[in-house]
């Protein structure tokens, strides 16, 4: 897999040599008790009205591209508010940020909210591999249930997040949502240079529009690994390496 960033990217050499080599890179935000105690409070289900549910897999149904819902799985979205707790959060987050590139900037927040009982997401990318530009998303955990799927060919992790702690990704790595089984909640942020401008979502999320086991969703490449993969009837659910 192919990662477009220009050579400018290079300072910060570790940072930016894993996010080539991995295609993600995960970081403390340093954040002070308290953000995350309010952050808590302010994400709760007593605001569930302004959520809205996201897409569980997306299907080709009649040559068009169809999203089936998951009840479990919240976004409420685009989310901004002046309240301290997220003022502290985009700075500490601004600052990470500027460890891989002086010329980024964030252009839009949202909160996911997974309650008990979701399926696992399945594997897409948020934006494809030939954009003129480099296109970063990101998790900011405020639950330490946090996790997400990540795959990198044949390689799978499932990255855990703890509260306070940030996720930031290329727009092309495949991923997918995890199945949590308490209420979990996080926020997401995309990240562009700032002399870009975000394409629409809605334009370029792109599925890995293959077959894939019900039991651990491993993406088939071929109807040979589908066979070998379910050899006498057994799935190796374990995968997924916990990082």
């Amino acid at each position: 897999m192919v990662f477009y960033i220009p050579n400018t990217y290079q300072q910060h050499a570790y940072r930016y040599t894993h996010l080539v080599k991995e295609g993600w890179t995960k970081d403390d935000l340093h954040l002070s008790p308290w953000v995350i105690t309010k952050a808590k409070t302010a994400l709760t289900t007593k605001t569930k009205r302004n959520y809205q549910s996201i897409f569980l897999k997306h299907i080709l149904r009649m040559g068009i591209l169809e999203s089936i819902n998951d009840k479990s799985r919240f976004q409420r979205f685009p989310y901004e508010c002046n309240a301290e707790w997220f003022n502290e959060i985009k700075l500490h987050l601004s600052e990470k940020l500027n460890t891989i590139h002086s010329n980024l900037k964030i252009v839009f927040w949202s909160v996911l909210l997974s309650e008990p009982g979701g399926q696992i997401q399945r594997e897409h990318t948020d934006y494809p591999s030939d954009l003129p530009f480099p296109v970063f998303s990101g998790i900011v955990s405020i639950d330490d249930s946090t996790t997400l799927n990540i795959r990198d060919g044949n390689m799978r992790r499932c990255v855990r997040i703890l509260a306070g702690e940030c996720l930031i990704f290329n727009g092309n790595v495949i991923h997918s949502g995890s199945s949590y089984s308490t209420q979990n909640r996080r926020l997401f942020f995309k990240a562009i240079p700032y002399n870009c401008s975000l394409p629409e979502v809605e334009d370029y999320n792109v599925t890995v529009m293959r077959e894939y086991c019900e039991h651990c969703h491993y993406s088939f490449k071929s109807r040979y690994e589908k066979e070998y993969h379910n050899t006498d009837g057994v799935c190796p659910k374990t995968y997924l390496t916990l990082v």
